[in-house]
């Protein structure tokens, strides 16, 4: 007589009982005294009932029902000794998958780059625990998907007319916009809308009982809403979980050399004068471009490579983020807002004294970040009085012979200049000295004075 079924239905599963005398003669009619009885094993009161009717002719059906799925144990007797087959083990099994009664278990905090696990705990119409077993040859697929939490006030970028400016631009015009930023600005319905044509963001599902548990490793940092799915059909309509969609702080991972580079904010530090400062900026991000503060400013190191040595730049974190410019194409989180998440300032101790190739690294955890090294070029600066000379060509001055005065132009550094034009006066004094010319040899690193003295009688 043992049974299986699904609950919820009063169904008889077993065949007609048949009554017999003691010598086995099968009865022909009714009115015998039948008692049925159901041993729960530990289900709760009433979990299942049962019922006979008296068929009149010799046979009883039994049938039952039941909202709880279980293993019971049913039990037919006669002046209460147990009929042959009594008593007989009856199991109810889970009903089919009903998403509105299903369970989740999501975190409210995560690590980009960082594995996070979301558990759904799956019921039938009854609120039984259906397993995978139940459900075989028709697992229902899972999906889920973060998008950025909906911005406050925000009801939809939208023009005169009232219509969302996305819309107006098209999908072809303008620059591309990411559909799930794009739903942190869209009104509520066109959000809502969007969320069931988004695909599913890659995750791993595994079966533990009745309970499905989805791991998956957010990218990107910031508050996001966590939307899980259950296509319990076969038509692919999304039935989005009870409780869905949940909050989800990101936080951004750890600090990487290969996520973090140097700012472009359209100023070259290519060539620069003797007397500048260096200054750099640097975005610290994680792996998958997050902001992120170093945990210890030991960290970062920077070092400058100049023609008489090495010198360590000073590190400072910058209090407010300027605002990307243009020319800086790098990604950043929508979470970091204006603050100043991660960005430093990297400097010199001084001005730059000494002309030539010059190298900036900028090393974290000891790798190179995205950007370093730099190489800069440092050029001379304007030539002063007090640092430049003069030189006379040759050893010994004949009378009667041009005079020929080298001067060597210095910036205030002591660099030599690489280029003229300079305005320098030059006068030959005497009662008989020729008028001094300058001649600017501007592709010479010496700017070069010609004084032509003429020869005077005695």
């Amino acid at each position: 007589m043992a049974s299986d079924c699904l609950p919820g239905e009063a169904r008889s599963r077993a065949p007609a009982v048949h009554l017999s005398d003691c010598m086995g003669n099968k009865c022909i009619e009714g009115g015998a005294h039948l008692e049925v009885s159901v041993n729960t094993n530990g289900a709760p009161k009433a979990a299942l009932t049962c019922k006979c009717d008296d068929q009149q002719d010799g046979t009883f059906l039994v049938t039952w029902s039941s909202e709880v799925s279980h293993k019971y144990m049913l039990e037919l007797k006669i002046h209460g000794v147990h009929i042959v087959g009594s008593p007989a083990p009856l199991t109810l099994l889970p009903g089919d998958l009903e998403v509105s009664r299903c369970s989740l278990l999501a975190p409210r905090e995560a690590v980009a780059g960082v594995a996070s696990l979301v558990e759904t705990k799956c019921c039938d119409a009854y609120g039984n625990e259906v397993a995978p077993d139940v459900l075989a040859g028709h697992a229902p697929p899972f999906g889920l998907l973060l998008v950025p939490a909906l911005l406050k006030g925000a009801s939809g970028p939208t023009g005169k007319d009232g219509r969302d400016v996305e819309e107006k631009r098209g999908p072809n015009k303008g620059d591309h916009v990411d559909e799930k930023r794009r739903a942190a600005l869209l009104k509520k319905e066109e959000r809502a809308n969007l969320i069931k044509t988004l695909d599913t963001m890659s995750f791993h599902g595994s079966w533990d009982g009745s309970r499905m548990k989805m791991s998956f490793v957010p990218k990107e940092a910031g508050d996001f809403e966590l939307h899980v799915w259950c296509e319990p059909n076969t038509l692919g309509v999304r039935q989005f979980l009870p409780g869905c969609p949940t909050m989800i702080h990101v936080k951004p991972g750890r600090a990487s050399a290969i996520g973090s580079h140097v700012r472009s904010d359209g100023a070259s530090v290519a060539l620069l004068t003797a007397g500048d400062k260096l200054a750099l900026k640097v975005q610290i991000c994680d792996e998958f471009n997050n902001f992120v503060s170093l945990a210890s400013a030991s960290d970062m190191t920077s070092m400058l490579e100049t023609p008489i040595g090495q010198l360590a730049l000073i590190q400072k974190t910058s209090e407010k983020l300027e605002d990307h410019k243009e020319g800086d194409k790098k990604k950043h989180s929508v979470a970091a807002g204006s603050s100043a998440v991660g960005l430093y300032e990297i400097a010199s101790p001084g001005e730059l004294t000494v002309k030539g190739a010059h190298r900036v690294s900028i090393q974290l955890f000891g790798e190179s970040i995205t950007g370093a090294p730099i190489n800069i070029m440092v050029a001379p600066g304007p030539p002063v009085y007090h640092k430049s000379y003069l030189e006379a060509k040759g050893s010994r001055q004949e009378i009667d012979s041009p005079i020929e005065v080298i001067l060597h132009l210095l910036d205030k550094y002591g660099n030599r200049c690489e280029q003229g034009g300079v305005r320098v006066d030059a006068k030959a004094y005497g009662s008989k000295a020729s008028e001094a010319k300058v001649v600017d040899n501007s592709n010479w690193p010496l700017m070069a004075p010609f004084i032509s003295l003429p020869h005077q009688p005695p």
